[in-house]
């Protein structure tokens, strides 16, 4: 399940390191002022999955899985572009 979540420094879109439990998976990151005590801060907000390690093997799979689909589907609709003119 997706979070949206905000930290004061940006993210790594993978993170597997700094949990021993989980690792994070970020997307869709935006930089986003704010003004604290008269300051101009840069914060950063996104989606944030974490999962655990144990089950990391088996979401990988899945969303290579998915990436394969959508690779194969744009590979079709190539086709059928260049078949049908």
């Amino acid at each position: 399940m997706w979070k949206e979540v905000e930290s004061a420094t940006r993210p790594s879109e993978l993170d597997t390191a700094s949990s021993k439990v989980y690792n994070y998976v970020r997307r869709n990151i935006r930089e986003e002022e704010r003004e604290v005590n008269g300051e101009t801060v840069v914060y950063y907000v996104f989606e944030e999955q974490r999962i655990r390690k144990e089950d990391w093997d088996t979401y990988a799979k899945v969303i290579q899985n998915t990436q394969d689909v959508a690779d194969i589907t744009d590979a079709l609709i190539e086709l059928a572009e260049l078949i049908g003119g």
